[in-house]
């Protein structure tokens, strides 16, 4: 019998988050679930836990898998692993510091079934370390709608408090850009929004999103994640061309553009700044009505101008003040 839902969880050093994840899966209502773990090799005893898991909750261990990488891939292709393996009717992503209200998945398959839906999701709740905030995703149920929101930044991307009708995915061949793992979970929901004839929303909060953990596979940042999420949004920009859709409004698009690169401005590389220049080269006027700071706006205009000298010395002086406040306040500390 084929899975209900195949749900895709990548790993990586959650050893110390995962309890509440596992448990949420564990005690989900919906009958006949796949269960595919993908450890992206871990450092940590995340495997040692996961087999643990397995052997003690499950009797029936046929809907089960559980994928060691070899080496570390990052997110995108830990997912892609899921999917390519993936047997249910639908296909939910959940992180594995994260965790589910029990009834999520049942709700989904439900109101997907009664629907024909392509997409289901609902609201969750951002967990810091001392408190809870209540997010809502309530927006439209018009698919063109909601992917015209994802690139003018209206909605967000993520996709754990989604699920997935299957056979929308393998039709479109729907998947992850290996090695871009800022914002992939964007490229996807849009590539999967603009193929859907049908999405809904659910006005329950099932989702608890963990803020709490700074080393987990989508929580760990560093400066190359900038291009990560560039590459992501040529790929959203190439996929608008080729398949020409003429619904995405071109000042929206031009606005995502540069919101996508702005990150660079940020950067004390002069590497950077000239990346930032020839990174989607039409949407750097719009530095202009951004909501930069005046400093980045004028390092913006240098760069539109080549003045790679200015911003050189811009940002050693930067640096230096920078330098200076720090000595400061180990000063003021002794």
């Amino acid at each position: 019998m084929q899975p209900t839902v195949s749900i895709i969880i990548p790993v990586y050093n959650a050893s110390n988050f995962m309890d509440k994840c596992l448990d949420s899966l564990s005690k989900q209502t919906l009958d006949n679930l796949e269960f595919i773990f993908i450890d992206d090799h871990s450092t940590d005893d995340s495997v040692d836990k996961l087999k643990h898991f397995i052997q003690t909750t499950f009797s029936d261990k046929s809907n089960i898998q559980l994928i060691l990488h070899s080496e570390n891939k990052g997110s995108a292709t830990a997912r892609n692993t899921g999917l390519s393996v993936a047997k249910g009717k639908y296909v939910a992503f959940i992180d594995i510091d994260d965790w589910m209200h029990y009834d999520m998945l049942k709700t989904f398959y439900e109101k997907a079934e009664l629907e024909y839906c392509d997409i289901v999701w609902c609201d969750f709740y951002l967990e810091f370390v001392e408190s809870t905030l209540k997010k809502s995703q309530t927006f439209t149920e018009d698919a063109k709608l909601f992917a015209q929101a994802l690139i003018s930044g209206d909605m967000q991307g993520m996709l754990w408090n989604k699920l997935f009708r299957k056979s929308l995915i393998d039709q479109y061949t729907i998947s992850f850009l290996d090695g871009a793992n800022m914002a992939e979970d964007r490229n996807f929901l849009f590539k999967a929004l603009c193929f859907s004839k049908k999405i809904s929303y659910i006005s329950e909060s099932y989702y608890h999103y963990n803020q709490k953990n700074t080393s987990s596979i989508t929580r760990d940042f560093r400066s190359l994640r900038v291009y990560e999420e560039i590459r992501n949004a040529e790929d959203m920009v190439n996929f608008i061309t080729n398949n020409k859709i003429d619904w995405i409004a071109e000042e929206s698009l031009t606005d995502f553009k540069f919101r996508v690169k702005k990150k660079l401005l940020f950067s004390t590389s002069i590497e950077d700044f000239k990346n930032w220049r020839t990174i989607f080269p039409t949407s750097n006027s719009h530095y202009l009505k951004s909501n930069l700071t005046i400093r980045h706006k004028i390092l913006a205009y240098l760069a539109i101008h080549k003045n790679w000298f200015l911003i050189n010395v811009w940002n050693k002086l930067k640096t230096i003040k920078s330098q200076k406040s720090t000595i400061n306040l180990k000063s003021l500390a002794k």
